[in-house]
């Protein structure tokens, strides 16, 4: 054992078993197990760190970070925080001793003062850990004015894992505000859940009720200067996108367009990972997987323990997992801690301590296959009081899909914070597991149904482990990867995705030949036009969550509508109002009827025909598009009538040439302008007539215009004429910090003119403004008419700002209680799956490539062709060239 490991160690009560305690949700749910629940505070009891920090402890590898441990305290505090302790260098083993010797020097080193830690908190970090114990899981990411700061062992991670540096070199880090979505991407990538604190600005009661930092036990407020903060939101790699200030965020895109396909990249822009549960039956292993963005569950029966792991591994469940051993009403669940401890479908448990314990990096571990398997999950076992039992009329399915979903909701519930009201309307519209659509699992043999019914037997089955890395679906280096031959390098990162997933669970055969007779129309027929997906942003469930936050903005808005439009393109492909219904036959012909059958399978909500679902289509457009400004659309949309092109329906930040500096309107107007149709709004028309009247200020009292005149008309409209002003040169001075505009002397013609009773010079109307805090600007002059004139003008602007921010935050909440929801996600998969599939086509022609033709085992064409289990005709390996490789034909007779 290093010296660093036993360091991080000693940390840690030696008496607890890690695994097991993890594992066992009935002990983590006991609240007489959780200091929070005992009526004290963290430092009124003997706090000591959890031990589920241990292993991201032990992983760290930059010397920056793991100096910081050296700083942290094992008792008094949750983050192990002293703000006592002085800056360290780099950890290094620099001793002749062994660790002993270490371990007393660090000891020794990391505080200069023995006394009550309690005499050295301050009523910041008080709360800081109060809300630590409340989640010990979770990094506690606080606002603190412009920026958001960590301490103790969560300011570690974020210097090992988003490459900040600490504060002072002390056990304490933060983000610039603007940079928090980049800093919380780098932590769940890693499986971390976030909490993220805000200040609250606003009247009334604390969102959620979570307890603010000037607030006694009693809920009673006490003198202070500290600021209120509540839990915004916990944020995990299942929910990555912090919902938080997006409505008017211009770079708030829902699109899937990362550009590396690579098997654990989670990120704000990419799919969130899924939450899992594992339920053991004698027929082998249940899976379920939980989709919290687009709320869909994927149920697989009679799994085997390496298909399972292939598919943990290929993708990374939400942290934790849940798992349900077969109970029993007679003798319940035996060997509980040695089950847990040697579960076969986890992939850390298939693999040697050495394999995973070497090649760190950046929180990843190399596995025996050549792919990064993320930081382990916690595995948590559910009680028997959590499973639902059965009951007659429900299917096996349903009972592990709300098994699964039930113990989800619970997780999620203890990390909501909400206000009064959004906690009333919260009751009104709970979310339970009936919100939750069942897609078509693979172990059912068709897709027509979702209730499957247990004598139907399994047709298609996952891949293990070892044939989906011998398949080139795993990133091992020795193996050429598939999906690089299937798709060119044009392709989307999303289109790489839904293949791969595709190939590594395979649909039910009637799907699986919908998805070949797609391709095959596509290559016989690439000269056929196809909407363009060049402007079609590839959406993830990332914009249902959005919609569901009340968090959309207008840009997710144009990608919807973008979205939408092309989707009701591709269903008049094939003559639009000749296809009714959906075939039911393998042998579907055209386009729009396979992809309607695959979209049935991908999304689990089916449509009655074609027209009604791109009618469904259209009524989410108009509803969108009645609100949201088109102007900025790279095309115009096609399927409704589009009324931007009205010049009264454009929005234009105020402009009256050099009189007002053009960044002072910008500044003011951008993050509103632009984003809603003029005639949604019913206050936004006062700003115009604010910018004019503070135009008209400046231009009388900074610039000396005594008759002002407009250059394009004399009605108010167009830029100000300044060829009568007595200021040859712009005095105009622009304080970006606080907003003013001002000059820096009195005018000379000021001093020399007299008012209107030439009793005075006008220059004593001029004065020094004030700053933001209050502080007088003695190098600064203004005027009562012009400061007048700018407060008015930010006020509207201000006013402007909120009703836009209203009408999106309406919109979301129409489109959800209108249903329409399940439309947005359906063109969203109609478009992915029409996409990959005419990327897949393309590539195969261009190689030369052809659509292999299978027959059924009774299928008398077959027999009378040959008795062969398979005839292959000039084949050569996926990853050569054809014309630079040898063909092969062979039969396949055993």
């Amino acid at each position: 054992m290093s010296p660093y490991e036993q360091m991080v160690r000693d940390l840690f009560p030696p008496n607890i078993d890690n695994n097991v305690a993890n594992a066992n949700d009935e002990d983590n749910d006991n609240p007489n197990n959780n200091p929070q629940h005992d009526g004290t505070t963290a430092e009124e009891t003997m706090i000591t760190l959890d031990r589920y920090w241990l292993d991201p402890l032990l992983s760290l590898t930059k010397s920056s970070s793991r100096s910081l441990v050296r700083q942290l305290q094992s008792s008094h505090c949750p983050m192990g925080y002293d703000p006592s302790a002085k800056p360290l260098k780099n950890f290094g083993i620099t001793s002749k001793n062994n660790t002993t010797t270490t371990n007393t020097t660090t000891t020794m080193s990391t505080s200069t003062n023995k006394a009550d830690p309690k005499q050295r908190t301050t009523g910041l970090l008080s709360y800081i850990r109060q809300q630590k114990l409340d989640f010990n899981d979770s990094v506690i990411l606080l606002r603190v004015g412009d920026f958001y700061e960590t301490y103790g062992l969560d300011a570690i991670l974020l210097v090992e894992h988003a490459g900040l540096n600490p504060m002072a070199n002390k056990c304490k880090a933060g983000c610039p505000w603007r940079n928090v979505q980049s800093t919380l991407d780098a932590l769940t990538r890693v499986g971390f859940r976030v909490a993220v604190y805000e200040e609250w600005k606003g009247g009334g009661a604390v969102p959620g009720g979570s307890r603010s930092s000037d607030e006694r036990d009693d809920g009673t407020k006490k003198k202070s200067t500290l600021k209120t903060r509540y839990l915004a939101q916990v944020v995990s790699s299942a929910n990555p996108t912090y919902m938080y200030g997006l409505v008017l965020n211009d770079d708030g895109s829902a699109s899937d367009d990362t550009p590396s396909p690579g098997n654990s990249d989670i990120s704000s822009s990419s799919p969130g990972r899924s939450y899992v549960g594992v339920i053991e039956t004698a027929a082998g292993y249940t899976l379920v997987e939980v989709s919290a963005e687009e709320r869909t569950v994927v149920v697989s029966e009679r799994l085997t323990s390496d298909a399972v792991s292939c598919r943990l591994v290929a993708y990374p469940p939400a942290d934790p997992l849940f798992y349900v051993p077969p109970y029993t009403e007679d003798t319940g669940v035996v060997g509980r801690s040695q089950r847990l401890n040697s579960l076969p479908f986890l992939p850390w448990r298939q693999q040697s301590s050495s394999a995973l314990a070497s090649q760190h990096t950046n929180g990843y571990s190399q596995g025996n296959y050549g792919i990064m398997v993320g930081n382990k999950v916690r595995v948590k076992t559910l009680p028997p009081s959590l499973v639902v039992s059965p009951k007659h009329g429900l299917t096996d399915i349903e009972r592990a899909k709300q098994t699964v979903v039930s113990a989800f909701l619970r997780l999620e519930d203890d990390h909501r914070g909400l206000s009064e009201e959004e906690e009333d309307s919260a009751t009104r519209r709970a979310v339970t597991h009936d919100d939750f659509m069942i897609v078509a699992s693979s172990s059912s043999g068709s897709s027509s149904s979702h209730s499957v019914s247990p004598d139907e037997i399994t047709t298609s089955h996952p891949l293990h482990l070892e044939t989906a890395t011998q398949l080139g679906l795993m990133s091992d280096p020795a193996i050429p990867p598939l999906l690089s031959s299937l798709l060119p390098h044009s392709a989307p990162s999303s289109s790489r995705r839904f293949l791969r997933r595709w190939l590594l669970i395979p649909p039910p055969p009637d799907i699986a030949n919908a998805m070949s007779n797609l391709v095959r129309t596509l290559k016989d027929e690439d000269d056929r036009a196809l909407p363009s997906f060049h402007n079609v942003p590839p959406l993830t469930g990332k914009v249902i969550s959005l919609i569901r936050a009340r968090q959309a903005s207008a840009v997710v808005y144009r990608e919807i509508l973008s979205a939408l439009d092309a989707a009701s393109e591709v269903l008049l492909l094939d003559g639009g109002e000749d296809v009714d219904t959906i075939s039911q036959d393998d042998e579907s012909s055209g386009i729009v009827d396979p992809l309607m059958k695959i979209l049935q399978h991908d999304t689990g909500t089916m449509a009655s025909n074609s027209m009604s679902l791109r009618a469904s289509f259209i009524g989410a457009m108009k509803i969108i598009e009645s609100v949201v400004s088109t102007q900025n659309l790279e095309h115009s949309l096609r399927n409704i009538v589009n009324c931007d092109d009205d010049s009264e329906q454009r929005d234009y930040i105020s402009y009256y040439g050099d009189v007002v500096p053009p960044a002072f309107f910008e500044r003011n107007e951008a993050i509103w302008r632009g984003r809603v149709k003029p005639n949604a709004l019913e206050h936004a028309h006062i700003v115009p007539l604010a910018a004019k009247r503070l135009a008209e200020a400046i231009a009388a009292d900074f610039w000396g215009v005594h008759d002002i005149t407009y250059e394009d008309d004399d009605d108010g409209g167009g830029v100000i004429d300044l060829s009568g002003a007595r200021e040859s040169i712009n005095p105009i001075y622009q304080d970006v910090f606080n907003n003013q505009i001002a000059i820096k002397s009195i005018p000379t013609w000021a001093e020399e003119s007299k008012d209107e009773d030439e009793t005075e010079s006008d220059a004593k109307k001029y004065y020094h403004p004030r700053d933001r805090n209050g502080k007088v600007l003695r190098a600064r002059y203004t005027t009562e008419r012009v400061q007048e004139a700018i407060s008015e003008y930010v006020e509207a602007c201000a006013s402007a700002r909120l009703e836009v921010e209203n009408v999106l935050t309406q919109l979301s909440l129409d489109l959800v209680d209108g249903g329409h929801l399940p439309a947005i996600l359906q063109a969203s998969h109609l478009n992915l799956i029409l996409s990959t599939a005419a990327h897949h086509a393309a590539s195969s022609n261009a190689k030369g490539w052809s659509v292999a033709t299978t027959y059924d085992n009774d299928d008398s064409v077959n027999k009378a062709s040959s008795s062969s289990a398979g005839y292959f005709n000039g084949v050569w390996p996926y990853w050569m060239d054809g014309s630079e490789s040898v063909s092969n034909t062979f039969d396949l007779n055993g």
